[in-house]
């Protein structure tokens, strides 16, 4: 993804590097995120639900939804 993605989901709260001055530091959980991040932006869901599975906590996408609301997305 480009810097500037990577800056707008920070301001949106979707990711939260590590900062040093500058320079911001993207370790694993900040890697993993931005993975399901786009995960989920290739099924279509918007960057708001997106924030809502995150705020649960889930590992995986499927932990943060109902079975309904996958296949309603997918059809």
């Amino acid at each position: 993804v480009s810097l500037r993605t990577l800056r707008f989901y920070e301001d949106r709260g979707l990711i939260s590097p590590l900062r040093h001055g500058h320079t911001r530091f993207y370790g694993e959980e900040c890697r993993q995120r931005l993975e399901r991040i786009l995960r989920a932006k290739k099924l279509g869901f918007t960057l708001s639900r997106i924030q809502r599975m995150l705020q649960k906590g889930a590992g995986a996408l499927t932990e943060a939804l109902a079975p309904g609301e996958i296949v309603a997305q997918l059809s």
